[in-house]
């Protein structure tokens, strides 16, 4: 089988943040290098020089500093590049001159010899695609994860432009849902003709059922008596997370059953979502961040699993529950429809969200709901490993074309 040569990765991946953006990247990278011959990957980072850390330090502003230049994940290498901040820096960033044009030019000989850039997020890493890819003149492409489409091009004027023309000088536009290819069309101005969707997919030697007395046994660990409702993802409002307890109050409020919820994750709400469920008397295990092999123990354990989401690119978290045989239901949002793929286990996002989903939640704890169906859907829809077959093909053509075209 003819293999891609030398691809060159560029993404967002901190050693320190391992959250869905960081594994559903590497899950993709991982799969996709069995059909490369060599490939590096590197992740952006930027540190403060002296006298602006003296200057954020005088004013108990948070100060970047250069750690370590690589890790080792997954038996991969993740090598960090460092563009230092200096006041000049900071001056130029705000008229939308330095970054990520200085970048791309410190990056330049570090990319040459390779046949293929491919970049996971749409700005700053692929902006400093598209630039790279003009200084040697090999492809590129991008990898869109979700807040790179449907809100950080929202936030400012220039992050709106960068993104914009990423979509359309890209040799190929990559999306994980197809509610965010549509985003980029009818808010982003996408015109490029070379859009497809390739949705995240899931490692089905990480997320599997597991044996019944298995399951049992971490009940009994963690005290869990009855049924159980479960969240997990960042605690942040994107998510919803803030109206938790609100939706675990009005589930048990409905129910005359013995239910109790669990919190897989972390973020900058959980405090606040602590004290709430505290002060409405809930029974509530909040594990913080989980390793995938422990988030698996515990989807077995779930019997129904919630994605409330205010926005959401697709929904990965909606196909681990699944693998293990457990039902997740989510809100009307992005890419969450598509990954649920059952209107029936859809809650429409408007001010009764809570009232209804907690309704939804108590018939599926009541009712029975067909755990093999859904552990069949994600392996025939959603293995990782097929994705990656389709990805690699896609890429080999854009490069032919590339070829082509260059001639």
């Amino acid at each position: 089988m003819e293999k891609l040569s030398k691809v060159f990765f560029i993404v967002d991946m901190k050693e320190e943040q391992k959250t869905g953006l960081f594994n559903a990247t590497y899950n993709r990278i991982k799969n996709l290098s069995e059909y490369i011959d060599d490939y590096e990957i590197y992740a952006l980072r930027e540190y403060d020089g002296k006298v602006l850390s003296t200057i954020k330090k005088i004013f108990h502003r948070k100060i970047n500093i250069k750690l370590k230049k690589s890790y080792i994940y997954g038996g991969d290498e993740i090598k960090y590049f460092y563009t230092k901040n200096t006041l000049l820096t900071v001056l130029l960033k705000k008229i939308g001159v330095y970054y990520p044009l200085f970048t791309a030019l410190k990056m330049k000989k570090l990319v040459k010899g390779y046949q293929l850039i491919c970049a996971h997020w749409g700005h700053p890493q692929g902006s400093v695609a598209k630039l790279l890819s003009k200084f040697v003149k090999i492809p590129y492409t991008i990898t869109y994860h979700g807040s790179d489409i449907h809100s950080i091009p929202f936030k400012s004027r220039k992050n709106f432009n960068d993104i914009k023309r990423n979509l359309q000088d890209a040799n190929l536009n990559i999306f994980v849902s197809e509610s965010l290819k549509k985003i980029s069309i009818e808010s982003l101005n996408n015109d490029n003709s070379n859009n497809i969707v390739i949705p995240n997919g899931i490692d089905l030697s990480e997320y599997y059922k597991i044996r019944k007395n298995e399951s049992v046994q971490l009940k009994k660990e963690i005290g869990i008596t009855g049924k159980l409702v479960g969240f997990v993802g960042n605690l942040y409002e994107v998510k919803r997370a803030d109206k938790l307890p609100e939706i675990f109050k009005q589930i048990q409020m409905q129910s005359v059953d013995n239910i109790e919820f669990i919190v897989i994750g972390e973020g900058e709400l959980r405090s606040n979502i602590e004290k709430k469920c505290k002060e409405y008397q809930l029974s509530v295990f909040f594990t913080g961040k989980l390793e995938p092999k422990e988030v698996n123990q515990y989807m077995n354990i779930i019997d129904v699993l919630i994605l409330p989401s205010r926005r959401e690119a697709f929904g990965l978290v909606i196909l681990e529950a699944n693998a293990t045989g457990t039902i997740a239901l989510g809100s009307d949002v992005g890419g969450i429809p598509e990954a649920i793929g059952d209107p029936n286990f859809i809650v429409k996002d408007d001010n009764n969200f809570e009232k209804y989903l907690a309704q939804k939640v108590i018939y599926y704890l009541k009712n029975d709901y067909d755990s093999e169906l859904l552990i069949e859907r994600v392996k025939s829809t959603y293995d990782l490993s097929v994705l990656a077959k389709i990805e690699y093909t896609i890429l080999l053509e854009v490069l032919k074309n590339s070829m082509k075209y260059s001639r």
